[in-house]
């Protein structure tokens, strides 16, 4: 989202001119330790919103609430562990008798914040600036 703003800066220096621009970040809230999944794995069913996991070659659904979404993720709320491989590519069709093959992993680094196209993303666990 993009916002227009005007704003008062000291420039003693007279680095700054009239009508530069600059890209900044306002952090509304910090949060920590929050358990956050691929907007992807997300599913709705049943008025309730699910993501699968993916166990050995089946799968577990596990019911979660969405806290809020920051770009491409979702902070989530629900019994996922850090690590669990939740599934972002035909969950859609998936049930939790369904058995399936791994055929790609995606670990995001900390700090990033990508999707991933297809496979599973491993669950995670860390702090989140929106």
């Amino acid at each position: 989202m993009w916002v227009k703003i005007e704003v008062t800066v000291p420039n003693p220096a007279g680095h700054l001119r009239p009508q530069m621009t600059a890209r900044v970040q306002i952090v509304v809230q910090h949060l920590t330790d929050q358990m956050v999944v691929p907007t992807n794995a997300a599913i709705n069913r049943d008025k309730r919103t699910l993501v699968f996991v993916a166990r050995e070659e089946a799968v577990e659904e596990h019911f979660v609430d969405i806290v809020r979404q920051v770009e491409n993720q979702f902070v989530i709320r629900g019994d996922l562990q850090c690590g669990d491989r939740v599934i972002t590519l035909g969950r859609e069709v998936l049930t939790p008798a369904s058995q399936i093959r791994v055929v790609r992993t995606y670990d995001a680094p900390p700090g990033a914040v990508r999707r991933p196209e297809t496979g599973a993303a491993k669950a995670s666990t860390r702090p989140i600036t929106q």
